[in-house]
Protein backbone atom coordinates (compact mmCIF):
# COMPACT_ATOMS: atom_id res chain seq x y z
CA UNK A 1 0.00 0.00 0.00
CA UNK A 2 1.10 3.41 -0.90
CA UNK A 3 0.63 6.11 1.83
CA UNK A 4 0.46 10.04 0.84
CA UNK A 5 0.07 12.85 3.33
CA UNK A 6 -2.36 15.23 2.44
CA UNK A 7 -0.10 17.20 1.33
CA UNK A 8 0.92 14.68 -1.53
CA UNK A 9 -0.99 14.78 -3.53
CA UNK A 10 0.72 14.55 -7.07
CA UNK A 11 1.43 10.69 -7.42
CA UNK A 12 3.75 9.50 -10.70
CA UNK A 13 3.62 5.62 -11.71
CA UNK A 14 6.17 4.22 -13.29
CA UNK A 15 5.47 0.79 -15.13
CA UNK A 16 6.99 -1.79 -17.67
CA UNK A 17 6.96 -5.45 -18.33
CA UNK A 18 8.88 -8.40 -19.54
CA UNK A 19 8.95 -9.22 -23.25
CA UNK A 20 12.66 -10.54 -24.44
CA UNK A 21 10.97 -11.10 -27.68
CA UNK A 22 9.36 -7.82 -29.35
CA UNK A 23 9.21 -5.53 -26.09
CA UNK A 24 8.31 -2.36 -28.35
CA UNK A 25 5.39 -4.55 -29.11
CA UNK A 26 4.16 -4.33 -25.40
CA UNK A 27 1.02 -2.08 -25.18
CA UNK A 28 -0.55 -1.26 -21.38
CA UNK A 29 -3.92 -0.23 -20.23
CA UNK A 30 -4.68 1.72 -17.23
CA UNK A 31 -7.50 2.72 -14.76
CA UNK A 32 -7.72 4.83 -11.33
CA UNK A 33 -10.80 3.17 -9.54
CA UNK A 34 -12.46 6.02 -8.20
CA UNK A 35 -10.94 8.68 -10.84
CA UNK A 36 -10.66 7.12 -14.65
CA UNK A 37 -14.36 5.67 -15.39
CA UNK A 38 -12.89 3.42 -18.44
CA UNK A 39 -9.26 1.97 -19.17
CA UNK A 40 -7.14 4.68 -20.69
CA UNK A 41 -4.14 4.09 -23.25
CA UNK A 42 -0.62 5.65 -21.94
CA UNK A 43 0.65 6.23 -25.33
CA UNK A 44 4.08 6.38 -25.71
CA UNK A 45 5.02 7.21 -22.40
CA UNK A 46 5.38 4.25 -19.94
CA UNK A 47 4.52 6.65 -16.50
CA UNK A 48 1.27 8.18 -15.89
CA UNK A 49 0.73 11.51 -13.28
CA UNK A 50 -2.23 12.04 -11.01
CA UNK A 51 -2.71 15.55 -9.11
CA UNK A 52 -4.61 16.16 -6.26
CA UNK A 53 -6.32 13.64 -5.56
CA UNK A 54 -8.66 13.64 -2.61
CA UNK A 55 -8.42 12.03 0.85
CA UNK A 56 -9.38 8.06 0.55
CA UNK A 57 -8.72 4.40 -0.54
CA UNK A 58 -7.75 4.00 -4.43
CA UNK A 59 -6.85 1.16 -6.46
CA UNK A 60 -4.71 1.39 -9.42
CA UNK A 61 -4.94 -1.24 -12.26
CA UNK A 62 -2.35 -2.44 -15.25
CA UNK A 63 -2.49 -4.69 -17.78
CA UNK A 64 -0.64 -5.21 -20.43
CA UNK A 65 -0.24 -7.38 -23.92
CA UNK A 66 1.99 -8.46 -26.43
CA UNK A 67 2.70 -8.67 -29.80
CA UNK A 68 0.11 -11.23 -30.72
CA UNK A 69 -2.86 -8.99 -28.78
CA UNK A 70 -3.22 -11.14 -25.67
CA UNK A 71 -3.92 -9.12 -22.80
CA UNK A 72 -2.45 -10.20 -19.11
CA UNK A 73 -5.39 -12.55 -17.42
CA UNK A 74 -5.28 -10.48 -14.32
CA UNK A 75 -4.17 -6.77 -14.43
CA UNK A 76 -1.52 -5.51 -11.90
CA UNK A 77 -2.73 -3.84 -8.68
CA UNK A 78 -1.37 -0.86 -6.44
CA UNK A 79 -3.22 0.29 -3.23
CA UNK A 80 -2.89 3.51 -2.62
CA UNK A 81 -4.55 5.76 0.70
CA UNK A 82 -4.15 9.58 0.43
CA UNK A 83 -4.55 11.07 4.13
CA UNK A 84 -7.86 13.47 4.29
CA UNK A 85 -6.92 17.05 5.80
CA UNK A 86 -8.35 17.69 9.56
CA UNK A 87 -10.91 20.23 8.61
CA UNK A 88 -11.98 17.41 5.86
CA UNK A 89 -12.45 14.74 8.31
CA UNK A 90 -16.00 13.44 9.63
CA UNK A 91 -15.40 14.71 13.05
CA UNK A 92 -14.76 18.07 12.17
CA UNK A 93 -17.79 18.26 10.41
CA UNK A 94 -19.32 16.69 13.46
CA UNK A 95 -17.50 19.35 15.38
CA UNK A 96 -18.90 21.77 13.00
CA UNK A 97 -22.45 20.60 13.55
CA UNK A 98 -22.29 20.88 16.96
CA UNK A 99 -20.82 24.08 16.79
CA UNK A 100 -23.92 25.25 14.82
CA UNK A 101 -26.43 23.64 16.82
CA UNK A 102 -24.91 25.34 19.92
CA UNK A 103 -25.02 28.79 18.04
CA UNK A 104 -28.79 27.98 17.30
CA UNK A 105 -29.72 27.00 20.92
CA UNK A 106 -27.62 30.40 21.70
CA UNK A 107 -29.45 32.51 19.76
CA UNK A 108 -33.03 30.68 20.42
CA UNK A 109 -32.33 30.67 24.07
CA UNK A 110 -31.29 34.73 23.74
CA UNK A 111 -34.11 35.32 21.58
CA UNK A 112 -36.65 33.69 23.98
CA UNK A 113 -35.06 36.05 27.38
CA UNK A 114 -35.71 38.91 25.07
CA UNK A 115 -39.35 38.10 24.58
CA UNK A 116 -40.07 36.99 28.13
CA UNK A 117 -38.45 40.55 29.11
CA UNK A 118 -40.30 42.34 26.82
CA UNK A 119 -43.35 40.75 27.64
CA UNK A 120 -42.52 41.74 31.56
CA UNK A 121 -41.94 45.17 30.65
CA UNK A 122 -45.64 45.39 28.78
CA UNK A 123 -47.39 44.28 31.75
CA UNK A 124 -45.81 46.89 33.67
CA UNK A 125 -46.51 48.86 31.21
CA UNK A 126 -50.38 47.77 31.13
CA UNK A 127 -50.17 47.60 35.17
CA UNK A 128 -49.19 51.97 35.03
CA UNK A 129 -51.77 52.51 32.21
CA UNK A 130 -54.46 50.44 34.78
CA UNK A 131 -53.52 53.44 37.44
CA UNK A 132 -53.02 56.04 35.75
CA UNK A 133 -56.39 55.59 33.63
CA UNK A 134 -58.34 55.41 37.05
CA UNK A 135 -56.45 58.46 38.31
CA UNK A 136 -57.24 60.18 34.94
CA UNK A 137 -61.01 59.55 35.64
CA UNK A 138 -60.59 60.90 38.42
CA UNK A 139 -58.76 63.70 37.56
CA UNK A 140 -61.46 64.68 34.67
CA UNK A 141 -64.32 64.01 36.84
CA UNK A 142 -63.38 65.43 39.79
CA UNK A 143 -65.54 66.53 42.68
CA UNK A 144 -65.12 70.24 41.78
CA UNK A 145 -66.18 69.44 38.85
CA UNK A 146 -69.08 66.92 40.01
CA UNK A 147 -70.05 69.69 42.78
CA UNK A 148 -69.99 72.62 40.50
CA UNK A 149 -72.26 70.56 38.01
CA UNK A 150 -74.29 69.64 41.14
CA UNK A 151 -74.67 72.96 42.62
CA UNK A 152 -76.16 74.16 38.94
CA UNK A 153 -78.70 71.29 38.95
CA UNK A 154 -79.65 73.04 42.42
CA UNK A 155 -79.75 76.46 41.25
CA UNK A 156 -82.43 75.59 38.34
CA UNK A 157 -84.30 73.93 40.98
CA UNK A 158 -84.68 76.51 43.03
CA UNK A 159 -85.49 78.95 39.98
CA UNK A 160 -88.27 76.49 39.28
CA UNK A 161 -86.61 76.43 36.02
CA UNK A 162 -87.60 72.62 36.21
CA UNK A 163 -86.65 71.98 32.67
CA UNK A 164 -83.01 73.75 32.09
CA UNK A 165 -82.54 71.06 35.43
CA UNK A 166 -83.72 68.13 33.57
CA UNK A 167 -81.82 69.06 30.73
CA UNK A 168 -78.56 69.43 32.74
CA UNK A 169 -78.98 66.50 34.50
CA UNK A 170 -79.71 64.13 31.63
CA UNK A 171 -76.29 65.44 29.72
CA UNK A 172 -74.75 65.51 33.15
CA UNK A 173 -75.72 61.65 33.46
CA UNK A 174 -75.10 61.02 29.68
CA UNK A 175 -71.81 62.29 30.21
CA UNK A 176 -70.55 59.97 33.59
CA UNK A 177 -71.94 56.73 31.72
CA UNK A 178 -70.33 58.14 28.29
CA UNK A 179 -66.69 58.25 30.13
CA UNK A 180 -67.00 55.44 32.63
CA UNK A 181 -67.56 53.10 29.34
CA UNK A 182 -64.68 54.53 27.52
CA UNK A 183 -62.73 54.34 30.36
CA UNK A 184 -62.78 50.19 30.25
CA UNK A 185 -60.24 49.90 27.86
CA UNK A 186 -57.11 51.58 26.46
CA UNK A 187 -58.50 52.72 22.80
CA UNK A 188 -62.05 54.17 22.18
CA UNK A 189 -63.93 54.95 18.99
CA UNK A 190 -63.34 58.30 17.78
CA UNK A 191 -67.01 58.74 17.46
CA UNK A 192 -67.81 58.00 21.18
CA UNK A 193 -64.84 60.26 22.09
CA UNK A 194 -66.68 62.81 20.21
CA UNK A 195 -69.88 62.30 21.69
CA UNK A 196 -68.55 62.78 25.66
CA UNK A 197 -66.41 65.68 24.36
CA UNK A 198 -69.67 67.50 23.15
CA UNK A 199 -71.43 66.81 26.24
CA UNK A 200 -68.90 67.84 28.40
CA UNK A 201 -68.75 71.47 25.83
CA UNK A 202 -72.88 71.66 26.61
CA UNK A 203 -72.68 70.90 30.37
CA UNK A 204 -69.80 74.18 31.11
CA UNK A 205 -71.74 76.37 28.32
CA UNK A 206 -75.26 75.62 30.38
CA UNK A 207 -72.76 76.82 33.23
CA UNK A 208 -71.16 79.62 32.65
CA UNK A 209 -74.18 80.74 31.15
CA UNK A 210 -73.31 80.33 27.57
CA UNK A 211 -70.48 83.11 27.38
CA UNK A 212 -68.72 80.89 24.96
CA UNK A 213 -69.77 78.86 21.33
CA UNK A 214 -67.76 75.91 19.99
CA UNK A 215 -66.90 74.74 17.02
CA UNK A 216 -66.61 71.10 16.07
CA UNK A 217 -65.24 71.02 12.29
CA UNK A 218 -64.57 67.88 11.29
CA UNK A 219 -63.15 67.03 7.89
CA UNK A 220 -64.97 65.76 4.96
CA UNK A 221 -64.68 62.62 4.03
CA UNK A 222 -63.45 61.83 7.62
CA UNK A 223 -65.78 58.85 9.24
CA UNK A 224 -64.72 59.31 12.97
CA UNK A 225 -66.42 54.74 13.78
CA UNK A 226 -62.97 54.16 11.38
CA UNK A 227 -60.29 55.03 13.83
CA UNK A 228 -59.65 54.17 17.56
CA UNK A 229 -57.58 56.85 19.88
CA UNK A 230 -56.37 56.83 23.49
CA UNK A 231 -59.78 57.80 25.65
CA UNK A 232 -59.84 61.14 27.51
CA UNK A 233 -56.92 62.54 25.35
CA UNK A 234 -58.80 65.63 24.37
CA UNK A 235 -60.54 66.67 27.09
CA UNK A 236 -58.69 68.29 29.60
CA UNK A 237 -57.04 70.23 26.53
CA UNK A 238 -60.47 72.12 25.96
CA UNK A 239 -60.97 72.27 29.41
CA UNK A 240 -58.14 73.78 29.84
CA UNK A 241 -58.88 76.38 26.93
CA UNK A 242 -62.82 77.26 28.68
CA UNK A 243 -61.31 77.85 32.37
CA UNK A 244 -58.22 79.47 31.91
CA UNK A 245 -58.46 80.85 28.29
CA UNK A 246 -62.44 82.11 28.01
CA UNK A 247 -63.84 81.96 31.21
CA UNK A 248 -61.66 84.85 31.97
CA UNK A 249 -62.34 87.07 29.14
CA UNK A 250 -65.06 89.87 29.34
CA UNK A 251 -66.98 89.41 26.10
CA UNK A 252 -68.03 86.03 24.52
CA UNK A 253 -65.41 83.54 22.96
CA UNK A 254 -65.37 80.89 21.28
CA UNK A 255 -63.56 77.59 21.18
CA UNK A 256 -63.29 75.76 17.96
CA UNK A 257 -61.84 71.82 18.02
CA UNK A 258 -60.75 70.88 14.31
CA UNK A 259 -60.75 67.28 13.56
CA UNK A 260 -57.98 66.41 10.26
CA UNK A 261 -56.59 62.82 8.71
CA UNK A 262 -52.49 63.48 8.49
CA UNK A 263 -50.20 61.30 7.20
CA UNK A 264 -50.72 58.50 9.72
CA UNK A 265 -51.92 60.21 12.15
CA UNK A 266 -55.67 61.80 13.12
CA UNK A 267 -54.36 65.70 13.75
CA UNK A 268 -56.95 67.34 16.49
CA UNK A 269 -56.68 71.22 17.05
CA UNK A 270 -57.82 73.47 19.90
CA UNK A 271 -58.11 77.14 19.14
CA UNK A 272 -59.43 79.03 21.11
CA UNK A 273 -59.87 83.20 21.57
CA UNK A 274 -59.17 83.75 25.44
CA UNK A 275 -56.89 85.97 27.08
CA UNK A 276 -53.72 83.78 26.30
CA UNK A 277 -51.44 81.68 29.07
CA UNK A 278 -49.52 84.60 29.88
CA UNK A 279 -52.58 86.55 31.40
CA UNK A 280 -54.33 83.89 32.38
CA UNK A 281 -51.39 82.74 34.61
CA UNK A 282 -50.76 86.89 36.00
CA UNK A 283 -54.58 86.55 37.06
CA UNK A 284 -54.61 83.47 38.78
CA UNK A 285 -51.60 84.72 40.66
CA UNK A 286 -52.86 87.99 41.23
CA UNK A 287 -55.85 86.08 43.15
CA UNK A 288 -53.39 83.61 44.96
CA UNK A 289 -54.95 80.67 42.59
CA UNK A 290 -52.50 78.02 43.44
CA UNK A 291 -54.80 75.01 41.67
CA UNK A 292 -53.11 72.46 40.14
CA UNK A 293 -53.44 70.97 36.53
CA UNK A 294 -54.02 67.68 37.79
CA UNK A 295 -56.04 66.83 34.19
CA UNK A 296 -52.94 68.14 32.29
CA UNK A 297 -50.31 66.55 34.20
CA UNK A 298 -52.08 63.45 34.10
CA UNK A 299 -52.63 63.63 30.24
CA UNK A 300 -48.69 63.60 29.90
CA UNK A 301 -48.34 60.98 31.69
CA UNK A 302 -50.90 58.54 29.93
CA UNK A 303 -49.21 59.83 26.54
CA UNK A 304 -45.31 58.89 27.59
CA UNK A 305 -46.30 55.51 28.80
CA UNK A 306 -49.03 54.88 25.64
CA UNK A 307 -45.73 55.68 23.13
CA UNK A 308 -43.72 53.35 24.77
CA UNK A 309 -46.35 50.63 25.29
CA UNK A 310 -47.53 50.75 21.92
CA UNK A 311 -44.66 51.83 20.26
CA UNK A 312 -46.21 55.01 19.09
CA UNK A 313 -45.59 58.73 18.79
CA UNK A 314 -48.53 61.00 20.57
CA UNK A 315 -47.07 64.44 20.10
CA UNK A 316 -48.68 67.76 22.12
CA UNK A 317 -47.81 70.63 21.07
CA UNK A 318 -49.20 74.41 22.06
CA UNK A 319 -48.78 77.80 20.54
CA UNK A 320 -49.60 81.21 21.96
CA UNK A 321 -51.22 83.32 19.22
CA UNK A 322 -51.28 86.81 19.10
CA UNK A 323 -53.25 89.85 17.66
CA UNK A 324 -51.30 91.63 14.19
CA UNK A 325 -50.87 94.30 17.19
CA UNK A 326 -49.19 91.49 19.21
CA UNK A 327 -51.69 91.39 21.63
CA UNK A 328 -52.12 88.22 23.73
CA UNK A 329 -55.47 86.53 21.12
CA UNK A 330 -55.55 82.87 22.54
CA UNK A 331 -53.92 79.43 22.36
CA UNK A 332 -54.14 77.01 20.18
CA UNK A 333 -53.07 73.37 21.11
CA UNK A 334 -52.45 70.77 18.13
CA UNK A 335 -52.68 66.79 19.17
CA UNK A 336 -51.21 64.49 16.45
CA UNK A 337 -52.40 60.87 17.64
CA UNK A 338 -51.32 57.96 15.50
CA UNK A 339 -53.88 55.25 13.78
Amino acid sequence: VVVLSPSENVLNISFSAINFTFPTATTFQYRMEGVDEDWQQPGGNRSITYTNLKGGDYRFLLKASNNEGIWSKQPATLAIHVGTPWYKTAWFYGLLALMGLGLIYLIYNFRVRQIQKESRLKADFENQIATIEMSALRAQMNPHFIFNCLNSIELYIIKNDTQKAAAYLSNFSRLVRLILQNSRSNFVNLKDELEALKLYIKLEQMRFRYSFDYVLDIEPGLDPEDYDIPPMLIQPFIENAIWHGLNQKDEKGKVQISIRNGEEVITCTIEDDGIGRVASERINAAKKVKRKSMGMSITQERIDIINKLYNTNNQVEIQDLYSPEGAPSGTRVIINIPI
